[in-house]
């Protein structure tokens, strides 16, 4: 079994032999700063360092039923954790990713495969990340 990271109890990103995965895939990662320019007349504007912004992080995971995950439960688990502003380390890889906790701000769900009973087999989850300050 190869943990991968996770995000509290919400996520837990692994790989295990009994085929159970939920990986990460795609992460980026947005470091920005906060500049603003003092206009002069005549004159080129002057820039001013404000600060740094708060660091946003989006991955994308499958999920799959036939990789061992229930999408369903996996999706209500993350909704119920945006809709309550659940704050947590965000960890990949063992290392904290941002040095302040997370939230996630927004969760788009592709449904892929859908079984004949009408439950989700399939989807492709794009999960955004914020640093909470």
């Amino acid at each position: 079994m190869a943990k991968l990271g996770s995000f509290g109890s919400v996520i837990r990103f692994e790989v295990k032999e009994d085929k159970k995965v939920l990986q990460p895939l795609n992460v980026q990662q947005d470091i920005e700063a906060r500049w603003s320019e003092q206009e002069r007349f005549g004159q080129k504007p002057v820039a001013e360092f404000q600060g740094m912004n708060n660091e946003g992080i989006t991955l994308e995971v499958k999920v799959s039923a036939f990789r061992g995950v229930n999408p369903s439960t996996t999706i209500r688990k993350i909704r119920s954790a945006i809709s309550t502003g659940r704050l947590e380390y965000l960890i990949l890889g063992g290392k904290r990713v941002c040095n302040s906790k997370c939230y996630i701000e927004k969760m788009t769900v592709t449904r892929n495969r859908t079984l004949k009973s009408g439950q989700l087999a399939d989807a492709d989850l794009s999960l955004t990340f914020r640093e909470y300050t």
